[in-house]
């Protein structure tokens, strides 16, 4: 997470997760750190660059575009030295028990996309440790207790994270 508040070219601040301090202090003690890598990088690299930049396609922006994305991607390629990946696998009854558990979500679809199924499926076979997993995704936080229960895996909010510290 250090790396992303580097300047990215052609924008005059630097790029800060909202929960960045509250990561930190989580990462910081962390003796190994781990992640998944989504199946949807590429599309979420663009997306988060567009969001910075908006829309607008001028020769000003088109530019500042293809810097923030080659940043994005430096960073992105960056967290392998710092992060070991866990290899998604996928579980088709995971899904199921979504559907046949569904709630109701405020910010995202109710049932969790077939990316968050296959976090969950590799996480739970991962290791027989106590796991935690922290994200800012409603598909998991808001289905925190069906997956504490069926998959032993700890949802944790992204913005109380530090709570594993203090903890």
């Amino acid at each position: 997470m250090r790396n992303c508040q580097q300047a990215l070219p052609g924008l005059p601040q630097r790029i800060q997760p909202k929960n960045y301090d509250t990561i930190q202090r989580l990462l910081s003690s962390l003796h190994t750190k781990y992640r998944f890598t989504p199946s949807t990088i590429e599309r979420n690299i663009l997306k988060q660059a567009n969001s910075l930049l908006g829309t607008t396609n001028t020769i000003g922006t088109s530019m500042a575009r293809e810097h923030t994305i080659q940043a994005l991607k430096t960073f992105i390629n960056s967290l392998s030295n710092e992060y070991v990946n866990i290899t998604k696998s996928s579980d088709n009854t995971i899904k199921s028990l979504f559907i046949d558990n569904e709630q109701e979500l405020k910010r995202e679809g109710n049932i969790p996309e077939d990316d968050d199924c296959d976090i969950i499926a590799a996480y739970r076979d991962f290791s027989p440790e106590q796991k935690y997993l922290v994200s800012a995704d409603e598909h998991f936080w808001g289905y925190k207790e069906l997956i504490q229960t069926h998959f032993a895996i700890t949802v944790v909010e992204e913005w109380n994270c530090d709570s594993l510290v203090r903890g």
